[in-house]
């Protein structure tokens, strides 16, 4: 047996400091309801009077309120700001959630009576901040541990971490204290945040560390023919009290020893499973009080089973692997395991084989909507015959499993079936690629600026949108009319009914040997028309006349028109009379219908 380390008064050891939690093990929560119970509704609707000066309320609390409820999604009107969480640590548990008042306020008081004195206890609470991390200016909630009204420790500013954190303190009581009065306050002010939930309110004995050593090893492992083995009671103090007890299951205890006994021998090998634990104190009267006394960490021994009774089935051709044996036929077979502890366990297997019947699945799918591409998929498989449940696989041309069955190619897929004793089949499906949409428009065309186009296309389907594009037109018609203005790559773009893209290009080359003509004769005694001057263009494509002026032989300008319509005539006249016969040079600036700029120079000959 190991030397104890160091002596205690009463119970454990003295403590002083109010912001450290216990170090040792912990004794029962003797605070009731501190995890503020367990039930089936989602939300407490009976007040339960905790919080003095605080109102309940089984929605979401305002400012100064407060509910109970399994998490916090089930208070209804829940913040935005607020975290969605729930029980720390019992899935049908309640949690407490607070909204602080606009001044600090007790939210929780309880008082605890008793108690042993001068003995080392841990008041915690589990506390969490509300406000999710990602919400700036907001107030931290600031929480207070008070004993008999005195302040003994604060958790400073609660953070937005999103996590719960213990906080709390352990103190000693005085040498006649046998009840404290235990509060929580809420030191922060109320409004924009300040929002807490608390959970876990505990009140315990401390103690210093014990756990129970065997002396045999560490292995909790044992065979039936094991030997006797000591457990040990290390507890970190001397001249303790220790009850020593036994569980079959973890949760049910019987006291087993009492007194200073720090030894106790495990003598029992029939297979199963048997726990270990003390409770201890300083004292003989101490250690029959749950609320003096703590508990030490727990052991188990397993005594494993000699003899298994195994029942298995397999299908028919399917082999069944039984220590050196590969089974195929029904039947009971036995055989002697050695353990890695060195236990002879003997397995009596029970072998029942059955056949496929009929195993088989049905798959259905949607073929690729387009042609070369991942768009097939396998919309269920509805498996039959064996014997259920039933695990499928599907695997491709290439033998590889496919585990998204919503992006299939045009292939082969085998369809992998197994019953739930290993009965195999393989159905097949194969995927089609529907034809490759295709489109045609015009071939590469050369035209004259102004000229119209007629577009067209061809197709192997009816498109359902369709989109011509150019730098200077764009329609959704079938076949518009286009007049380019300049050389440029024409885009087609189309949709069939599967949303399956199609396209094709045309080169628009517009010819740029502008036909524009005037007349140089102009005669006065024509009256065919060539009394007149004027500028005619193919197409039309002249937008504006910008400048056209004309000069006599001498340099002056005798007409002169600026920023005038394609129509503009002169008929030879200065100021309204006829200029006189001779040769007349002119210069004209043009403007064409693509906003291109063509200078051009000649003469005009006047005859009578």
């Amino acid at each position: 047996m190991k030397s104890i380390t160091f002596s205690l008064l009463l119970l454990f050891f003295s403590h002083t400091g109010f912001a450290q939690l216990c170090s040792g093990n912990l004794g029962s929560n003797i605070f009731n309801d501190g995890n503020f119970g367990i039930g089936k509704e989602a939300v407490v609707f009976t007040d339960p009077n905790i919080a003095p000066g605080y109102r309940y309320v089984t929605g979401v609390p305002n400012d100064g309120q407060y509910a109970l409820a399994h998490n916090t999604t089930d208070l209804s009107g829940l913040y935005p700001t607020w975290l969605n969480i729930g029980d720390r640590t019992d899935k049908d548990g309640y949690i407490m959630v607070v909204n602080a008042s606009f001044q600090p306020g007790i939210f929780y008081e309880k008082e605890i009576v008793g108690l042993c004195p001068n003995t080392l206890y841990e008041f915690s609470a589990d506390v969490i901040n509300l406000i999710k991390r990602d919400i700036t200016m907001h107030i931290f909630p600031d929480v207070a541990f008070l004993l008999d009204g005195s302040v003994k420790y604060t958790t400073g500013p609660v953070l937005q971490t999103e996590q719960w954190i213990k906080a709390g303190f352990s103190f000693t009581t005085a040498m006649n204290q046998t009840s404290v009065k235990l509060t929580l306050r809420n030191n922060a002010a109320g409004g924009n945040g300040n929002d807490l939930a608390l959970d876990n309110i505990s009140f315990r004995a401390c103690g210093p560390r014990s756990f129970v050593a065997i002396q045999a090893g560490q292995t909790i492992f044992k065979c039936k023919d094991s030997q006797p083995f000591k457990l040990t009671a290390e507890v970190g103090a001397t001249n303790q009290y220790v009850i020593w007890q036994t569980s079959l299951d973890g949760f049910t205890w019987t006291n087993v020893t009492q007194g200073q006994v720090y030894e106790i021998t495990h003598d029992r090998f029939t297979p199963g499973s048997y726990y270990y634990r003390y409770l201890t104190a300083g004292d003989e009267f101490n250690i029959q009080n749950e609320k003096c006394r703590v508990i030490s960490d727990a052991v188990l021994v397993e005594v494993v089973k000699d003899v298994y009774e195994k029942y298995d089935t397999i299908c028919l051709g399917n082999k069944y692997s039984f220590a050196t044996n590969n089974l195929d036929t029904k039947g009971d077979y036995t055989h002697t395991f050695v353990s890695s502890l060195g236990c002879d366990s003997t397995v009596n297997l029970h072998l029942h084989v059955v056949n496929a019947s009929n195993l088989q699945t049905n798959a259905l799918f949607d073929e690729p909507k387009c042609f070369g591409t991942a768009t097939g998929k396998i919309i269920d498989l509805q498996s039959s015959g064996g014997h259920p449940p039933y695990v499928t696989s599907v695997l491709n041309v290439q033998g590889n499993s496919e585990n998204d069955l919503e992006k299939l190619k045009e292939g082969v897929y085998d369809i992998n079936i197994k019953d739930r004793h290993g009965c195999f089949s393989k159905e097949q499906i194969v995927l089609t690629d529907p034809p490759l949409f295709e489109i045609k428009s015009l071939p590469d065309t050369v035209v004259e600026l102004g000229e119209s186009i007629k577009l067209s296309v061809s197709t192997n389907y009816s498109p359902k949108d369709i989109r011509w594009d150019s730098p200077d037109f764009s329609s959704k018609e079938l076949e518009p009319i286009y007049i380019p203005t300049t050389s440029n790559i024409l885009n087609l773009t189309a949709f069939n009914a599967n949303e399956c893209r199609a396209g094709d290009t045309i080169s628009i080359t517009v010819n740029r040997d502008y036909r524009i003509y005037f007349p140089n004769i102009l005669s006065f005694a024509s009256k065919d028309g060539n009394d007149e001057f004027f500028f005619k263009s193919f197409n039309n494509i002249i937008q504006t006349i910008e400048v056209f002026e004309v000069y006599d032989r001498y340099g002056n300008i005798v007409e002169k028109a600026e920023s005038v319509n394609p129509d503009y005539i002169w008929q030879g006249k200065l100021s309204s009379k006829p200029i006189l016969p001779g040769v007349y040079p002119f210069i004209v600036k043009l403007i064409l219908i693509n906003g291109e700029i063509i200078n051009r120079s000649g003469t005009i000959t006047i005859v009578d």
